[in-house]
This record gives C-alpha cells, structure tokens and sequence, in this order.
C-alpha cells in the first residue's frame, strides 16, 4: 500500500509530467508552492511557471516518458529518481533546433508536503551534460 504523498507525486509523474495534463497542478500543490531547478534557465518557481514548463517540454519533445527508478517517502518529503526520455522533434529546446534525437537523463526531484499537498520542490537533474545528445 503506497501512502497519500507518494500517490501525489506518482500523479504528478505519470498524468502531469507524462501526459501533459497540466490541469492536476491546481490539485496538487498548496497556492504558494515553491519550485527550483538547479539548471538556472529552467529555475521556474511557481505553480504557474511549473505548469508552463511542462506545456513547454511537450512542445519541444515526442514521446515524453517519465519512469520512476525510486520513491522513498520520509515525514513531510518524498525524494524520486526518474528517468526521463523523449524525442526533440517539435520547437527549439534552449536554442537548439530539432533533429529528432533521444533526449535521455536523471532528475532527482524532492517533493515538500504541507497539509497534503506539494508546498516545496527542489529538482537536480543532468540536463546540462545531455544537451550534447540534441546537437
């Protein structure tokens, strides 16, 4: 049996994330979330600047998956590994025009809860060193 905030973020992952259904961010985070990304150019830090983010990537990016390697909850934090892979065969992506590379990398992302809902999250991930792939 999964609890309440890992469910969260696996709705997170597979619906939002995954699918682009960007209208489950008003259900899963508080109003005032905070988001960072540790590549400054994606450094989005509202729900609002997240759920364009996401419209984004899909903009860029064809058969986007998001597998989720682990998921480990601890009090009010659940930490997930995700391996993320997709295709940039739509708009540019940081500059870079597409030529329909496979775009693979590990986001480690940590998800801070208040009162059931995502009030905090903070993602590393090693795109930078992966945009070679797209050139």
């Amino acid at each position: 049996m999964t609890s309440k905030k890992k469910d969260i973020v696996k709705t997170l992952v597979n619906e939002v994330f995954m699918k682009n259904k960007v209208e489950y961010y008003d259900t899963l985070f508080t109003k005032n979330m905070v988001s960072h990304q540790i590549f400054e150019e994606l450094d989005i830090n509202d729900v609002e600047g997240l759920r364009q983010l996401t419209i984004m990537f899909h903009e860029c990016f064809s058969d986007v998956k998001f597998e989720i390697e682990e998921l480990i909850e601890s009090g009010n934090k659940v930490f997930a590994l995700l391996k993320v892979s997709a295709v940039h065969d739509g708009e540019k992506f940081m500059g870079i025009e597409p030529k329909g590379k496979k775009f693979i990398f590990d986001s480690y992302d940590i998800f801070y809860f208040e009162k059931g809902l995502i009030a905090y999250h903070k993602s590393i991930a090693n795109v930078v060193q992966q945009l070679e792939m797209l050139k």
